[in-house]
């Protein structure tokens, strides 16, 4: 009767070292999902931070165009009108305060 009782042991030890490496690599799973998680967000936080800058600087690139534009217009109408002999009250853009029309 000894001897099943032996190998209940030896597979009770057996399984207590397997569950204890099944808890270690366990852990270190969770730590390199971890680090990888802060690693990702990092870089989509910086990605997040130039697209930001980039997408700024095109509006106000595109904003300066459409004012250019609109005084171009509006110093076109006053030589025209100024060629036709006819008075010309319009205000420059930059002076009306209203926002360029799209």
């Amino acid at each position: 009767m000894i001897f099943p009782v032996f190998h209940l042991g030896a597979f009770a030890v057996f399984e207590a070292i397997t569950f204890a490496a099944f808890i270690q690599i366990w852990d270190i799973i969770m730590y390199l999902t971890n680090k990888f998680k802060a690693k990702i967000e990092r870089i989509k936080a910086e990605s997040e931070a130039v697209g930001e800058a980039s997408g700024r600087a095109e509006g106000e690139a595109s904003g300066r165009a459409k004012a250019h534009q609109a005084s171009l217009d509006w110093y076109r109408r006053r030589e025209s009108a100024i060629a036709r002999g006819v008075p010309f009250n319009e205000p420059p853009p930059f002076l009306k305060g209203d926002k360029i029309e799209q």
